[in-house]
């Protein structure tokens, strides 16, 4: 079967064949002669897209399943699979959306958009067609199954697309809103299930923890660590870790402060000490351990915490990022027109 893939962010959900089979060139003055983002592999091809990739990774599980049956291929087999669900565009079949519209409990914490919870709902539905499939095959027990996010829901579609709430915002934010996410790892018979870990962890645990569980060496190079103890013992106590983000963009997204614009933010976590970092000239501290909702700025309260947490951030910043990735200056800035809050400040220092 030759594989489907497309290089980007989102897709349409209808008629995504010939989107992802197009060779036609976004923006005319572009170099190349024909676009090369993807193509929607081997026919027959399902009318909505988180369907049909759900089909495609049903059959791969499958195949994988019979080469092992057969000594075609002994080794176990990985599948890396990325729903585009439920990234923009908001599109799903008419009858999921009808059945949410209906709902009685619409509206409940914000969630008013029924388009979005019918893609929540098929995407629900492939990870049920995934489970399904592993059992079907005999191999539900032997699986590890692993489900996460890139990042908190989007906040500021029209109309709203979902509400991070209790936590402060969104996609494109470095609050808790936007980066937490769930990480569930589930295989029937080897880990408890149902019990919650109040441990931080990030994307690049994901390599050194299969590594460990597969009795793999650990690169040394990786950032990560293994969460095996964690998921042996998710209540143990374990070494305070650091955690850094950088988004240093402009972005239309809404500041969940001051309803105005995002402007570009970097952010360290040590413990439970939050750090961010507002380009513009404004530093946030919080304590996430007893303020996950980060109500309580502790900027001005632990000044000696602010500044050794903003060294720590801008060492990291200078060692990690290069200068072409740091925000730059408008030189057209104009103070009496800046309708922000707070002044500028640029704390970027020898940065």
């Amino acid at each position: 079967e030759v594989p489907a893939w497309f290089d980007a962010g989102g897709s349409v959900y209808f008629d995504w064949a010939a989107h992802w089979n197009s060779k036609k060139l976004p923006y005319p003055k572009m170099p190349q002669k024909e676009s090369n983002m993807g193509s929607a592999g081997s026919e027959p091809y399902a009318d909505y897209l988180t369907d049909d990739l759900s089909e495609r990774a049903v059959r791969y599980i499958e195949a994988a399943v019979a080469d092992r049956k057969t000594g075609k291929d002994k080794r176990p087999f990985f599948l890396y699979f990325n729903h585009f669900a439920v990234h923009t565009p908001l599109q799903a079949p008419a009858e999921t959306v009808a059945h949410f519209e209906g709902k009685p409990q619409k509206g409940t914490l914000g969630h008013e958009n029924a388009t979005y919870a019918a893609m929540v709902k098929r995407l629900d539905d492939s990870v049920g067609r995934i489970i399904r499939a592993l059992e079907k095959s005999g191999v539900l027990n032997d699986t590890l199954v692993v489900l996460t996010s890139d990042n908190g829901g989007v906040e500021y579609s029209k109309p709203a697309a979902t509400d991070n709430y209790p936590f402060k915002g969104g996609k494109a934010c470095l609050h808790e809103g936007g980066v937490r996410v769930p990480l569930v790892y589930w295989q029937p018979g080897r880990f408890e299930g149902g019990l919650w870990c109040d441990t931080p962890a990030n994307c690049i645990d994901q390599l050194p923890t299969l590594a460990d569980l597969m009795e793999n060496e650990i690169p040394d190079e990786v950032d990560g660590i293994s969460l095996v103890p964690l998921l042996e013992a998710p209540a143990k106590k374990t070494p305070p870790r650091t955690f850094y983000w950088h988004y240093p963009f402009n972005v239309v997204v809404k500041h969940p402060d001051n309803g105005l614009p995002l402007t570009p933010h970097s952010a360290i976590r040590a413990g439970n000490y939050k750090l961010l970092w507002d380009w513009h000239g404004k530093l946030l501290l919080y304590d996430i351990g007893s303020d996950p909702f980060e109500e309580n700025n502790l900027a001005e309260a632990m000044p000696e915490k602010r500044d050794q947490l903003m060294k720590q951030l801008h060492a990291w910043l200078k060692s990690n990022v290069a200068p072409r990735y740091f925000p730059a200056r408008n030189p057209n800035y104009d103070a009496e027109k800046d309708n922000r809050p707070y002044p500028f400040v640029d704390l970027s220092g020898d940065l």
